[in-house]
This record gives C-alpha cells, sequence and structure tokens, in this order.
C-alpha cells in the first residue's frame, strides 16, 4: 500500500514540471500553428487518462 502511494507521489512530482515545461513551449513557440494544437490536445488527453489509471490502481 505505501509502496503504491509513493511511487505515485513521486511521479506526480517529476511528471508535473515537465509536463509544464513542455507545454509552456508549445505555448511560447508554436500556438498559431495547427499541428501543434493537435500534439498539445493528445498529449493532455493521454496525460488525463494515465493519472485517473494511477489513481484508480
Amino acid at each position: 500500500m505505501y509502496l503504491d502511494l509513493i511511487i505515485f507521489i513521486l511521479t506526480i512530482c517529476v511528471y508535473l514540471p515537465i509536463a509544464g515545461v513542455l507545454l509552456y513551449a508549445w505555448h511560447k513557440f508554436g500556438y498559431k500553428e495547427h499541428a501543434v494544437d493537435i500534439a498539445r490536445r493528445i498529449f493532455l488527453g493521454g496525460s488525463a487518462i494515465l493519472f485517473f489509471f494511477m489513481l484508480f490502481m
């Protein structure tokens, strides 16, 4: 039980800052491009799916 919680917290602590930097870079350098918008939506959708999968494990 505690190992699952530790893995969840470590994943959140590592994944969120990296995802934030990626989304910031996409917004700053490619916000007018259609392909960047599609990539951002796919990334956010996949991230949400992974987050909910981790919550309900």
